[in-house]
């Protein structure tokens, strides 16, 4: 079964976090920060739904084996969130300077609470979905 609200729940808070991270490295005015740190929400909640449904590989034979290591494809997803959170503040307009400057380091945190958000939803996701009823 695909899973949908572990990404979107986890998306939002990558995204919260990226967007904390934003403000806190701030070089522009905040309404643009803002508005660009809700952006992050476009390339995060789709990764994270990447990363929840990893199994959907397996079935695939044209993939070569390293590529469904699911511990490979959530690191390599962590990275790549990592790199485009970065390169996104890097290339941020209404900045005053070279982009707002959002840390390496703040990136990688992001980058890791994505790669880690299917083992983060085995803990909190029960009780989450206690609290949504459908």
């Amino acid at each position: 079964m695909v899973e949908v609200i572990g990404p979107i729940v986890l998306g939002l808070i990558a995204g919260a976090l990226d967007l904390f991270f934003m403000v806190k490295d701030e070089s522009g005015d905040a309404k643009t920060v803002i508005k660009h740190g809700f952006g992050a929400l476009v390339y995060i909640i789709p990764i994270c739904f990447f990363a929840f449904n990893l199994s959907y590989l397996d079935g695939l034979t044209f993939i070569p084996a390293i590529l469904k290591n699911d511990i490979i494809l959530l690191a390599a997803l962590g990275l790549i969130t990592a790199v485009i959170a970065h390169t996104k503040s890097a290339l941020f307009k209404g900045s005053r300077g070279y982009g707002s400057r959002e840390k390496w380091l703040h990136c990688i945190l992001v980058g890791a609470l994505v790669g880690l958000a299917p083992f983060i939803w085995s803990y909190i996701g029960e009780s989450i979905k206690g609290l949504i009823k459908f």
